[in-house]
C-alpha cells in the first residue's frame, strides 16, 4: 500500500506499483473511486489515516487482488501512448 497526497504525477507512479493506493485528500476527480483501486481518507487526521491503513491491511486477499488488478487498468487507460493517440484522434477530427 502506498500513500498519496494530491499529486497525480506521484499517484501514477504508485498505480504502476500495482498496489492499493491511499489518498489523504479527496480530489474533484477521483481515480480511486472510478477504478476501485484504493481508499480515500474521510477527513485528514492521523486516526482516520490509521483506520484506512488498518482496513486495507485486514482485507481479504481476494479484495486486495481486485484492487491490484484495477491499478493495472489505471496504468493502461492513462498510458502516455494511449492518451497521445486519443489526443491525435481529437485533433484530427477538428483539422
Amino acid at each position: 500500500m502506498l500513500h498519496v497526497g494530491e499529486s497525480y504525477n506521484k499517484a501514477f507512479e504508485y498505480f504502476a506499483a500495482r498496489k492499493p493506493v491511499l489518498y489523504t485528500v479527496k480530489p474533484g476527480y477521483s481515480i480511486i473511486e472510478k477504478y476501485h483501486c484504493g481508499m480515500i481518507v474521510d477527513g485528514f487526521s492521523p486516526d482516520r489515516i490509521a483506520e484506512k491503513i488498518d482496513a486495507i491491511a485486514t482485507m481479504d486477499k481476494s479484495e486486495i487482488e481486485v484492487m491490484e488488478h484495477n491499478t493495472e487498468e489505471v496504468t493502461k487507460d492513462y498510458n502516455f501512448t494511449v492518451l497521445t493517440e486519443k489526443l491525435i484522434k481529437i485533433l484530427n477530427k477538428y483539422m
